[in-house]
């Protein structure tokens, strides 16, 4: 739940170690103060996440062992109302529909990154 001074809590999964902090530059951006989280892989985002109960999660869809969508739908089958942004450099045919039809916010591809803090707001907004 987004805190009452208005601070967004983000969790940011990715492997690759730049995208992660390109990713928490860019929600930097927010209008609303965010504290970004940060880890590698799927398995460290379940532990996180279950620890730090972030109000977003920012994921990359393909990752070493989890794949984001994997990792969304076991996030979602235990917190369904959980806002999820899939955020990847190819998105293949019929991610969208999958993801949308499990109950993801949104998916972007990276080339979107400078929408990533409205889409993170709108997310937040109507969880």
């Amino acid at each position: 739940m987004v805190e009452d001074d208005g601070l967004i809590r983000a969790l940011v999964v990715d492997d690759d170690p730049d995208m992660r902090m390109l990713v928490a530059m860019s929600i930097d951006l927010s209008v609303r103060p965010v504290e970004v989280i940060a880890v590698s892989d799927g398995s460290d985002a379940i532990a996180k996440w279950r620890s730090e109960q972030p109000d977003v999660i920012v994921m990359d869809i393909r990752m070493p062992n989890v794949s984001g969508l994997d990792l969304a739908s076991e996030i979602l089958a235990e917190s369904p109302t959980q806002a999820i942004v899939l955020f990847s450099a190819y998105v293949e045919d019929g991610v969208i529909d999958l993801a949308e039809g499990m109950g993801v916010c949104e998916v972007l591809e990276k080339h979107q990154l400078r929408d990533l803090p409205t889409v993170l707001e709108e997310c937040v907004r109507t969880r």
